[in-house]
């Protein structure tokens, strides 16, 4: 309460000065417009102070009552400061990238495996005990492919529709590929992330070209079974053979992968 009453001191002196001027503005809270009221401001500010001296010791009520003839002010002022940036031009925000990134790396850090594969941990397991990913495992997995820097078809991941009773719905939770590890049923850079994981876990692996571990490993298995699909996958089979005046280049595909069940 002694507190509350120095504070308000403190709100009557502001306000005093500041009547002071030649006009007193107050804040429209929907509108947030500057609105001249000296007449008013003026005589409830004079009816504040001389309660001040009357009364030594303030109820909450009527602290609160008072205080409320200057919350506009205090909301002006909140609203005035300036907001601090994390950075000004493109070298600091650049800087400010690069340390993110940094930070990132350090908590979870990319794995290399041979051949060029990497992955990086999305999400942890949902489980702590229970079987692991190892070679001949069966398991049920989603994933989703880009190639060309952009998406190209997925299952299991929400962002295709299946035929579920007579309506087209998202197959999040609905779809799914069995696949057993070795048989290379995906590629073999893709078996090869899978080892270790859990059922929950998440991981992105970047995928390159070629025939010991990209999509010719697994005779281009899992195959689109969508029109974007097919079309981005005959896209990015020119870019790794060349077409046109444009020379093969070896572009990688980037896969998110989940891990539904062990079996």
């Amino acid at each position: 309460m002694v507190a509350a009453s120095v504070l308000f001191t403190f709100f009557v002196a502001a306000a005093s000065s500041f009547v002071k001027q030649s006009h007193a503005f107050t804040i429209s809270p929907l509108t947030t417009r500057l609105t001249p009221t000296t007449h008013l401001f003026v005589q409830r500010q004079t009816k504040v102070e001389d309660e001040c001296e009357q009364h030594q010791h303030f109820s909450r009520r009527s602290l609160i009552q008072q205080s409320a003839n200057i919350l506009p002010l205090l909301c002006f002022a909140a609203i005035a400061q300036p907001v601090d940036a994390k950075c000004t031009d493109i070298e600091s925000c650049r800087e400010e990238g690069e340390r993110r990134v940094e930070a990132d790396l350090k908590l979870n850090p990319i794995t290399k495996l041979s051949d060029g594969v990497r992955y990086k941990v999305l999400r942890p397991p949902s489980v702590s005990s229970g079987p692991s990913v190892s070679e001949g495992s069966i398991i049920d997995l989603a994933y989703s492919i880009n190639a060309n820097g952009r998406y190209a078809y997925s299952q299991g991941f929400g962002y295709e529709k299946v035929q579920f009773g007579e309506q087209l719905t998202s197959d999040l939770g609905l779809d799914s590929k069995r696949i057993t590890i070795g048989k290379h049923n995906v590629p073999i850079g893709i078996e090869n992330a899978l080892i270790g994981m859990k059922r929950g876990e998440r991981r992105r692996v970047e995928l390159p070209p070629g025939t010991a571990v990209g999509f010719e490993s697994s005779n281009w298995q899992p195959e689109p079974t969508t029109r974007n699909g097919k079309f981005s996958m005959e896209q990015y089979r020119k870019i790794l053979n060349g077409f046109g005046s444009q020379p093969p280049f070896p572009a990688e595909t980037v896969w998110d992968i989940e891990v539904l069940g062990i079996r």
